[in-house]
């Protein structure tokens, strides 16, 4: 007696099934027959552009206040099995809307299909000195969750002036 429902325990394997048929004036036939279980599996890969690409508002040539960093989502099917519901949910931005590439609807994944995503973020005062770190989640209804982490550091820029004045030797004595 199976305590799975015979879902879980069958991924990824091959059912095989034999039935013998008897009579009292024959001997036993028998036939076999078998069904490849697909197997389930989504990847995410989460990037940014802040190294190179991103919007410089300031034109200051690197991450600062004002500036808008792109970050894209791609999941993958790498298992064998349809996936469907596939969603991306990033920590710090909410639901990302995946592409359609395949054409067969948002959220479907077939046997090695990739979708993609992308959300902005624009770099806040808050942000000065720290880096920013956050979780990408890919899930579907076939599979676990799973996820993917990225950093945008933002650096601290500090200016600082000095004043000097020549009273103690070298000033012009009118």
């Amino acid at each position: 007696t199976r305590t799975d429902g015979g879902q879980m325990g069958d991924l990824a394997t091959s059912i095989r099934n034999v039935a013998t048929a008897d009579s009292d004036q024959t001997g036993p036939d028998t036939a076999t027959n078998a069904v490849a279980v697909p197997s389930p599996s989504l990847d995410i890969t989460k990037t940014n552009n802040s190294a190179a690409g991103f919007t410089d508002a300031d034109a200051s040539g690197d991450v600062s206040v004002g500036d808008t960093v792109t970050y894209t989502y791609t999941v993958t099917n790498t298992g064998t099995a349809n996936l469907t519901g596939v969603t991306v949910v990033d920590d710090q931005l909410g639901a990302a809307a995946l592409s359609d590439v395949g054409g067969d609807g948002v959220g479907f994944l077939a046997d090695g299909d990739t979708e993609t995503a992308t959300l902005t973020y624009v770099i806040q005062t808050s942000d000065l000195g720290t880096t920013i770190t956050n979780v990408a989640t890919a899930d579907s209804d076939q599979t676990a969750a799973v996820t993917d982490t990225t950093d945008v550091v933002v650096p601290n820029s500090v200016l600082s002036i000095v004043k000097t004045n020549d009273a103690a030797a070298g000033f012009t004595d009118a």
